[in-house]
Parts: C-alpha cells; sequence; structure tokens
C-alpha cells in the first residue's frame, strides 16, 4: 500500500460540499467565488475557464435634484 503525503490526502481524499468549488490545488471555495475575478484559490482555478465575464458591478442609482 503506497502512502500518501498530507497535499495528496487533501486532493484525493472527501470530497468538497455541495456548494463549493474544488480548485486544483485541492482546497475548497464557495461556488459564488468562481469567476468573479479575483484568485481566491492559491493557483488561481477558481478563475481558469470563465469566458468572458464583466465584474460585477454594484447597482447604480440616478438622483433628480428639482428646484421649486
Amino acid at each position: 500500500m503506497q502512502s500518501l503525503n498530507a497535499h495528496e490526502c487533501m486532493v484525493y481524499g472527501a470530497g468538497c460540499g455541495d456548494t463549493e468549488f474544488r480548485c486544483t490545488d485541492g482546497s475548497c471555495i464557495n461556488y459564488v467565488l468562481q469567476c468573479n475575478g479575483v484568485n481566491e484559490c492559491s493557483d488561481g482555478s477558481d478563475e481558469r475557464d470563465c469566458g468572458n465575464y464583466a465584474t460585477p458591478h454594484l447597482p447604480t442609482r440616478s438622483f433628480f435634484y428639482t428646484q421649486y
């Protein structure tokens, strides 16, 4: 039987949760953090193969000033 080092146990051990993405380095992040323009995985795998997603923007509000 072959022994595994700590990194291999992380990769081949129990999977991520139902709402998680498994990074190539073996760590798990929440799916909402995938393809958001920020590398949450230390290897950047959460931002690979994302296509041409636009960076999310906060909604803007228009304010009108009326002088009476």
